[in-house]
């Protein structure tokens, strides 16, 4: 049996496989409490959030292009953050328009080193995350013991809680 996309299309799948991503590695799908506005966390500098942005990028045949495309449109600054709501048309039907946007914030350094990661042989990644899988999705890992040990190239201006939200009063949390 085959699952047809409905109105949403490519969106709604990007949508669900990034979630469903972020369920496996421990992120957490809802911050807020009852009878609070909201929450968000940032994943910036854990392996963990690279190795779900790799993950949701091998969910579609086109979604390592759209995630492509949102990180892109990143500012130049390798470790800015900004949330994923904001990127809405910023690839082939990928964004949240019209949908609850995911509670986490990740980094353009990140980003770029699941990037790095859809380049290579899907294979290849899976058995060296399946390898390290307890490690890599332990929120005290950080991203640069992932890039150290699949052998990434090294951001120049990696930092593992560097950046800005876009929002100079305002940092969150990391995930827990």
């Amino acid at each position: 049996m085959a699952w047809r996309l409905g109105r949403g299309g490519e969106a709604d799948a990007f949508d669900l496989a990034l979630r469903t991503a972020a369920l496996a590695v421990g992120l957490p799908l809802e911050l807020r409490a009852p009878g609070e506005a909201g929450g968000v966390c940032d994943t910036n500098g854990q392996a963990r959030g690279v190795v779900a942005l790799w993950l949701a990028g091998q969910s579609r045949p086109g979604a390592p292009q759209g995630l492509r495309a949102i990180f892109a449109a990143q500012p130049s600054a390798p470790e800015a953050k900004r949330y994923f709501v904001e990127d809405v048309g910023a690839g082939p039907g990928v964004g949240f328009a019209g949908r609850i946007p995911p509670p986490w914030l990740y980094s353009s350094t990140d980003g770029s080193y699941a990037l790095e990661l859809l380049d290579r042989p899907a294979e290849q990644v899976a058995a060296a995350i399946r390898l390290r899988w307890g490690r890599l999705t332990n929120p005290a890992t950080p991203t640069a013991e992932l890039v150290s040990a699949l052998g990434l190239r090294p951001s120049p201006a990696f930092s593992a809680r560097s950046g800005t939200t876009g929002h100079p009063d305002w940092q969150p949390p990391p995930c827990r």
